[in-house]
């Protein structure tokens, strides 16, 4: 997560104290409120040991890596129109992208993101696995908000 962070802040076209802005407020919490419970959780109260432990733990770094790949190709896709999450800039966004990861889905980095913390629990065998729910949750209500600024700017494109 924090080297997605990073590489977000190494590309991201907002001017460079808006980006410092980001990163105080968004990404040093949302790395603890994501990596800490997980760490936490598996140091201190790891899932039984299982037969399959090795397949689970190549089953997660899997879907981490496929998260990882499919965040930072949807950003390199998305070039100078990327925006925070749920914010529109008629400045910088100036087409509605449709091609590279935005083909299959309308929200690839979120997906992407998702993947990447259910593969990071499942690797290092936390129970916080069960925890993505809620991560899906607030990425949904992100998400509905940003379609509806989509839909407002790029109708009828959009569909």
């Amino acid at each position: 997560m924090l080297v997605l962070d990073i590489f977000w802040t190494i590309t991201d076209p907002r001017p460079f104290q808006e980006r410092m802005k980001s990163i105080i407020t968004l990404t040093y919490p949302r790395v603890a409120l994501t990596l800490v419970p997980q760490i936490v959780s598996a140091l201190f109260f790891p899932l039984p040991p299982t037969t399959c432990d090795g397949m689970i733990i190549v089953f997660g770094v899997f879907l981490f890596e496929t998260g990882v790949l499919l965040a930072v190709w949807a950003r390199l896709a998305l070039g100078v129109n990327w925006n925070p999450p749920s914010q529109y800039s008629g400045k910088r966004q100036k087409k509605l992208i449709t091609k590279g990861p935005f083909i299959f889905t309308r929200n690839p980095i979120s997906l992407g993101v998702i993947l990447i913390v259910l593969g990071f629990s499942i690797a290092i065998k936390s129970w916080n696995s069960f925890l993505v729910i809620f991560l899906f949750l607030y990425l949904r209500n992100a998400v509905i908000k940003e379609e509806k600024l989509l839909e407002k700017h790029w109708f009828p494109d959009f569909y």
